[in-house]
């Protein structure tokens, strides 16, 4: 992602097939659509409800992984 461009909005909902997640990025520029293959479950606990603020070790890996996706690794 071009790191003058800031993420707006953000919006992930289950693909029509529902086999894809489908992550909508409002740009300042635009949108981009990336689907995402729903991936089996892990070991990993999924975040609380109040986030993963409580954490910043856990927080930084969800941060970590929403740049990979934006830069496309």
């Amino acid at each position: 992602m071009d790191s003058s461009q800031k993420i707006r909005y953000v919006d992930v909902t289950y693909s029509s097939n529902g086999k894809t997640l489908e992550v909508n990025c409002e740009l300042e520029t635009g949108r981009k659509v990336h689907h995402v293959k729903i991936a089996k479950a892990t070991c990993e606990s999924p975040p609380h409800g109040a986030g993963s603020f409580h954490d910043p070790s856990q927080h930084a890996i969800y941060m970590d992984r929403v740049e990979a996706l934006f830069r496309g690794k």
